[in-house]
């Protein structure tokens, strides 16, 4: 029996076997002979221990994932790149994947989310040779995140945090006085580092979807590369620049254990809102208009200093 999705399916089920369809025909997802001993085989390859996080790109009849989930204690996460692919083994009885479609980006932000929430276990990843031989550029957008087989997390646990400031971390959102303020920490010799934060230069604002935060895709991995990578004693942005309305980043960045500091060059009162609880109140906030100190201090902030627009050459000093 040949089973088939449309006029030119992309996947075809012929007596039971899952075949996909490349530049060169045709090819079977899984061994046609031994499909379940294969699947053992890839994950006895891996080697996994109770806690990892495994990405399987392609999930196929179903066989990786269940010799993934025979394991214990792994977390898996299944990416199916084709959003007819998914839809056409969903009505043959398999499991839906966790990630549908050939958005990667948003698959590997929700996937590094998790990550942290489970104190940034290793990610093993999986790449089924016939997904990525159907579906070339999802597979190579994956690649530049994750490589195949064990991805060891570089991200120390949380430390000590001190009052002496060594590197800085600049959430980038394209804001004017961004120059000034990163030659005033070089001024106080202290390494400073960017990372754009959007597209787009987005803010917490009330009721308009317009203007809302939307990190750019990769953002939320990105931050966690640099942050293995220099190892940043302070995360800095200006008023709140790169802070979701939901508090995911606040989150994060507490798991982390990474103090943030908070420059407010306009009213904090209006750019927070309704949203100002999604705030980490443990937020260092400079505020360059002093009337409004006692709002912030009122809404749960107790780390507020005065700090005018013309102290951005003076920011942070090295004691």
């Amino acid at each position: 029996m040949n089973d088939t999705l449309t006029t030119t399916p992309p996947a075809v089920l012929d007596h039971g076997d899952l075949q996909l369809l490349t530049n060169r025909g045709y090819r079977r997802v899984h061994s046609s002979r031994d499909p379940h001993g294969e699947a053992v085989r890839i994950c006895r390859k891996l080697n996994p221990v109770s806690g990892d996080m495994i990405v399987l790109f392609g999930g196929g009849m179903g066989f990786i994932r269940d010799a993934v989930l025979e394991w214990g204690g792994i977390r898996l996460f299944v990416i199916e790149p084709d959003e007819a692919v998914a839809t056409f083994m969903e009505n043959h009885q398999v499991p839906k994947a966790d990630f549908k479609g050939a958005n990667i980006n948003d698959a590997v932000a929700e996937i590094t989310r998790i990550q942290v929430q489970m104190g940034m276990p290793d990610i093993l990843l999986i790449l089924n040779p016939a997904y990525a031989a159907a579906f070339p550029e999802p597979a190579r957008e994956l690649s530049k995140w994750f490589r195949i087989g064990r991805n060891t997390s570089r991200i120390s646990p949380p430390r000590k945090v001190t009052s002496r400031i060594k590197t800085v971390l600049l959430l980038d959102s394209g804001y004017f006085l961004k120059q000034e303020i990163i030659e005033g920490l070089e001024k106080n010799r202290l390494s400073v580092h960017s990372i754009p934060v959007s597209d787009r230069n987005w803010r917490i604002t009330p009721g308009n979807d317009a203007g809302s935060f939307r990190a750019r895709p990769g953002f939320i991995p990105e931050l966690l590369e640099m942050i293995a990578r220099e190892k940043p004693d302070m995360i800095l942005t200006i008023n709140h620049l790169g802070f979701d309305r939901e508090g995911e980043l606040s989150h994060l960045l507490e798991k982390l254990g990474i103090p943030v500091a908070v420059w407010y060059v306009d009213s904090p009162t209006y750019i927070l809102d309704r949203h100002v609880e999604h705030v980490s109140r443990s937020h260092f906030l400079f505020i360059w208009e002093k009337t409004w100190l006692a709002d912030m201090r009122a809404a749960g902030f107790q780390r507020c200093w005065h700090l005018p627009l013309a102290g951005a050459s003076h920011f942070i000093s090295t004691d």
